[in-house]
């Protein structure tokens, strides 16, 4: 029996990806994402965004998303750059939207609520030259949207590259925010 018990385990610890491939998307599955993305191409190392997503499988390859983000933006003053920065969490859904049946590659739309903190110039609200920024930090909040392809790497690796959306209240910035990025997934 303990023969048996240790063939089936390794069997099971080594099997061959095809066989596996049914497992890829299952509910309750958890995955870590890590996410780079760019809110410019002209400039894309002065506005650029990195979040880290928690993810959580639901049926027919839908999931939850948890995510922490951080996003850096660049505004112009007199030849000056004022750098907008902000701290957001997301939760959201992903709804899979065209897959093949290996779910080697998939296309998904996800819809999310965020919240965070936004501020402006680091807090310095006067200017070298004495004038003020009537700009002002303090909390945000909105809606975002995305549009991703994923494509398994191996059955726990996921390379996501995705456009997306965000919509803020209550900021001294832009309130449409587009951007667009790539990462990777880690499914547990």
């Amino acid at each position: 029996m303990k023969r048996y018990l240790i063939l089936v385990l390794l069997f099971i610890a080594g099997g061959s990806t095809t066989q596996l491939w049914g497992q890829r998307m299952a509910p309750g599955r958890i995955g870590l994402e890590a996410l780079v993305s760019t809110y410019s191409a002209a400039q894309p190392s002065d506005n650029y965004g990195l979040n880290v997503a928690l993810t959580v499988n639901g049926r027919n390859g839908s999931y939850q998303i948890w995510g922490l983000g951080y996003s850096y933006r660049q505004a112009q003053y007199n030849g000056r750059a004022v750098p907008f920065e902000a701290y957001t969490f997301e939760g959201g859904y992903s709804f899979r939207l065209l897959s093949g049946a290996s779910k080697a590659l998939s296309f998904n739309a996800a819809l999310s609520g965020v919240a965070g903190y936004e501020t402006v110039n680091r807090g310095n609200t006067l200017f070298a030259d004495g004038t003020k920024l009537l700009n002002e930090e303090g909390f945000i909040y909105g809606l975002g949207g995305r549009l991703s392809v994923e494509a398994f790497l191996f059955d726990h690796l996921v390379f996501v590259l995705q456009g997306r959306a965000g919509y803020f209240w209550q900021t001294s910035g832009q309130s449409l925010r587009p951007s667009a990025g790539a990462g990777l997934r880690y499914n547990f």
